[in-house]
């Protein structure tokens, strides 16, 4: 089945029934995946690409073994929405964890059946103008070297429900925001 690709308000939604298809789907990535367990796959992308960051949501029903490398000078944060347990690069992610990675660098993401994700990659110069406009002192070289990060309950659930409400077919972000 190819693709049903739509958009409303800048959000693109595509559907895939083959792994390989929707390893390919999320935009400016490098993929491969490999279905891990028996049965018919279906993949589910619903995505916001904006010039300096992107949104997505990203949801399959087998388990996969996926090799990722995300765009150039970003950072990929990864939010985990399933209970289940997720690997990255071999570690074992504990639950109400965000993962990470900078741009340019292969990892390892090993998921369960069933699985959703949702994901956040930011160009780093943004995320640095962002971090020294809000007063926040980050350690860029420690968050390079990070795969899991451990943030508190009520920051984990905001952040969730803030990119659930973003990747609503109604509330998207403009296509063109000029002309919004």
């Amino acid at each position: 089945m190819n693709p049903i690709p739509h958009t409303a308000a800048g959000l693109r939604v595509v559907e895939a029934r083959d792994a390989d298809e929707h390893a390919a789907n999320l935009t400016n990535w490098e993929q491969c995946y490999d279905q891990t367990t028996c049965g018919t796959f279906h993949g589910l992308l619903e995505e916001i690409q904006l010039p300096e960051m992107q949104v997505f949501r990203e949801s399959t029903s087998q388990g996969m073994r996926q090799s990722c490398c995300v765009w150039p000078d970003a950072m990929w944060f990864g939010l985990p929405f399933s209970a289940d347990i997720t690997r990255i690069n071999g570690r074992t992610v504990a639950p109400h964890s965000v993962l990470v990675r900078p741009g340019h660098q292969e990892f390892e993401l090993v998921t369960p059946a069933d699985y959703t994700i949702f994901g956040l990659v930011v160009r780093q110069d943004t995320l640095h103008s962002a971090a020294q406009a809000l007063g926040f002192d980050v350690d860029w070289s420690r968050l390079q070297a990070a795969e899991i990060l451990h943030p508190s309950a009520a920051a984990l659930k905001q952040c969730l429900h803030t990119l659930s409400a973003l990747l609503q077919p109604d509330h998207g972000v403009p296509a063109d925001p000029e002309h919004a």
